[in-house]
């Protein structure tokens, strides 16, 4: 077995994200797709979906999803919030399987700056979904850039709408627009 952990805040999970995702499944192909919404840093609290909705909107859109799903497993009290920590657990529970990280080009450039991020990489392999055409991973940090059509979406631009009521049909997928509508998140 094989499987991506996808992290990230997903606050609200979009069509960009998802376009990532699609395109990680194509060019390798893994068993499952593991989309973990990550804990709220202390510097971005203010207007931020809890965790716990944010894993509720996952769940539910990734329930008719083939090869992905939610996993809450940062939200955990017990868990640090880093991803090292995160890949660690899942290569217990799922030991000897290939495991690979899936990250947008921006966290990408700064990756160096990550926990233990050489630990992340004698563990997993870095797969990088483009979120513009230029691109620049540090020296030293060996990753695979996905071939996915950049998708000009962005998760705070979202919020804004959402919270106005405009339109985000083009953003957001409809199961999506509709758990984030019929639970009032957002605004």
């Amino acid at each position: 077995m094989s499987y991506i952990l996808f992290g990230g805040l997903f606050d609200p999970p979009h069509i960009g994200h998802m376009e990532i995702a699609d395109t990680a499944l194509r060019e390798i192909n893994p068993d499952v797709i593991y989309w973990i919404p990550s804990r709220v840093p202390p510097h971005r609290q203010k207007g931020v979906l809890p965790g716990e909705k944010r894993f509720e909107i996952l769940k539910k859109w990734l329930s008719s999803v083939d090869r992905m799903q939610a996993s809450g497993i940062e939200l955990l009290p017990d868990h640090s919030g880093y991803t090292v920590e995160t890949i660690e657990r899942f290569k217990k529970e799922i030991p000897g399987q290939d495991c690979s990280l899936l990250i947008g080009s921006d966290e990408a450039e700064k990756f160096k700056e990550w926990k233990d991020w050489e630990n992340i990489l004698s563990m997993a392999s870095l797969l990088v979904g483009k979120r513009r055409e230029n691109i620049n991973i540090p020296p030293g940090i060996n990753a695979r850039i996905l071939n996915n059509r950049i998708v000009n979406v962005s998760s705070t631009s979202l919020r804004k709408k959402l919270k106005r009521g405009d339109n985000t049909e083009n953003e957001l997928a409809g199961k999506v627009a509709k758990i984030i509508e019929g639970n009032g998140f957002y605004k």
